[in-house]
């Protein structure tokens, strides 16, 4: 009698898709109907409970298909034979899917990391001897990969232990597991988790994550930036004078020091102080959120910065190289500021190599 009813729905093979919520909202119709009128009213109680608990779950099915239409529609422009996505519009709605799915994925890795502050296992160095990573920066990662995996299947990711893999898909997730990894190691309560979405070459969706004190930082393209669910916007300070900034300095410093310090130096002269705390996906979010007026590094990784430059923009900041240029994930240097200083900011770093 149920199988009647209710037909098992199958996908065709090779297809990473669930048909569309309508036809599970057509059962629960069917069942609820059939029932009030009798055609199929049950004889006993055992069939009575049956037939609730057949509704309880087609409700639930239809209840999450209704929360996830949105994103289950892209995986229907996957290739069936190469499981490759194709060219897609998104959305704001999916946008903001993608959005708590990285919001999702940066607090179970925060969740992760904060226990264990100062206390990794082991403790290996990559590109240089201050270039730290530990076996936690890689368990992030991981769980933040199952995640992101499992909201946008075939899409493409970059991340900074496990490096990147190319699908052909024009969605790209760019991740910092564990920004702040010297600070992490010493017990400094200073680090951050970082997400970003690129869809075809432009950072869509930006989340930042401190797990100490709990703020998540997120953005999305044309749709403001926020603290903890609070929109946030950069300061409103005009002269650079009256700026607090921050940077850093790269693993170059030891053998190319001489920049970095003229510009230091300059800055330091020239504004209230500059900071260095060591993760620059924290500077960057307290530039979006108005506790800094400006930041400036170079030799910066995409994982760094991706993030962060859509925090800042969407906060009514600005972005850009020390040239005053569009901003490249691949060029490694930003400049980022609340807008009003961000003249000021390029004329000290261009005049301080030349004088």
């Amino acid at each position: 009698m149920i199988g009647r009813f209710i037909p098992a729905y199958r996908t065709r093979p090779k297809r990473r898709v669930i048909l569309s919520p309508r036809f599970y909202f057509f059962d629960v119709g069917i069942v609820n109907f059939l029932l009030k009128r009798g055609s199929i009213a049950p004889k006993n109680e055992a069939i009575g409970r049956a037939f609730e608990h057949l509704k309880c779950v087609t409700s639930m099915v239809a209840a999450t298909l209704r929360m996830n239409f949105e994103m289950t529609k892209v995986y229907n422009q996957c290739d069936s034979s190469r499981g490759v996505m194709r060219k897609m519009a998104l959305t704001h709605s999916l946008l903001a899917q993608y959005a708590r799915q990285a919001e999702k994925a940066a607090q179970q890795a925060g969740s992760l990391l904060a226990p264990l502050l100062g206390q990794p296992k082991t403790v290996k160095t990559k590109r240089s001897a201050i270039d730290l990573v530990t076996e936690l920066d890689k368990n992030s990662e991981q769980i933040i990969y199952r995640i992101l995996m499992q909201a946008c299947p075939g899409s493409d990711f970059l991340g900074e232990e496990r490096g990147g893999n190319r699908n052909g898909s024009p969605l790209r997730w760019i991740v910092d597991p564990l920004d702040g990894t010297m600070n992490f190691v010493h017990g400094l309560p200073l680090f951050g988790v970082s997400i970003a979405l690129e869809y075809q070459s432009r950072i869509v969706v930006g989340v930042t994550y401190d797990p100490i004190r709990r703020e998540m930082f997120t953005a999305v393209k044309n749709r403001g930036a926020f603290l903890n669910g609070r929109r946030i916007h950069v300061s409103k300070t005009h002269r650079l004078s009256q700026s607090l900034l921050s940077s850093g300095f790269s693993a170059k410093f030891r053998t190319h020091a001489a920049p970095y310090l003229a510009w230091f130096e300059a800055f330091e002269s020239r504004s209230h102080a500059v900071r260095r705390i060591g993760t620059t996906v924290l500077c960057l979010a307290y530039v979006a959120c108005g506790r800094m007026e400006g930041f400036y590094e170079k030799d910066l990784w995409p994982w760094d910065i991706a993030a962060g430059m859509l925090l800042v923009e969407e906060a009514g900041g600005r972005v850009t190289n020390f040239k005053g240029q569009a901003p490249s994930l691949a060029q490694g240097q930003l400049v980022a500021s609340n807008r009003h200083i961000h003249s000021a900011m390029l004329r000290v770093l261009q005049n301080a190599l030349s004088s």
